[in-house]
């Protein structure tokens, strides 16, 4: 078999067992529900290890910076990411996704979290998992404002506001 060969083959078996992750949370602040990084881990990683299929994280790009956020202006660490994921097989063949990870935290931990919102991603896009939520994002699309309607240029891009 190719150096290509296991991880290829390894991808659409985990794919093909993995199955819906439910958006079985609720942020509290806004109201939106949410499937968990801890809930995409779980169906993933017996399946994984099935498959003989692990992933090494590497962070590529890091941003951080200092911001104040709300009425009080509360200190918060700004963390953006782009992490690198090699999914490797047994046998040595490997792919590699990226993704962005972004997080803010009044601590230590913005790094953290930014690094769980890229895993979630990665995970649920290399591997295809839909939620059980049929709402498609096409639902319901924002309308611009007539002063941004104006402003789009002729290729539907918006021209910069500086």
């Amino acid at each position: 078999m190719d150096s290509k060969g296991k991880i290829y083959e390894a991808i659409p078996k985990i794919m093909a067992e993995v199955g819906a992750v439910a958006k079985g949370h609720k942020n509290p602040q806004q109201g939106y529900q949410y499937r968990a990084i801890d809930d995409v881990m779980g169906a993933l990683q017996g399946i994984m290890a099935k498959h003989g299929v692990f992933v090494f994280p590497r962070v590529s790009t890091e941003r951080t910076e200092h911001v104040k956020i709300g009425q009080k202006g509360t200190p918060m660490v700004h963390v953006f990411l782009v992490i690198e994921y090699r999914f490797c097989a047994v046998d040595g063949s490997e792919v590699v996704a990226s993704a962005p990870g972004e997080a803010m935290d009044t601590g230590d931990k913005a790094a953290n979290k930014a690094m769980a919102s890229a895993l979630k991603y990665v995970l649920t896009q290399t591997f295809m998992i839909p939620t059980s939520d049929p709402k498609d994002t096409e639902l319901a699309s924002p309308e611009l404002s007539p002063q941004d309607e104006a402003a789009m240029d002729h290729n539907g891009e918006q021209e910069p506001a500086f």
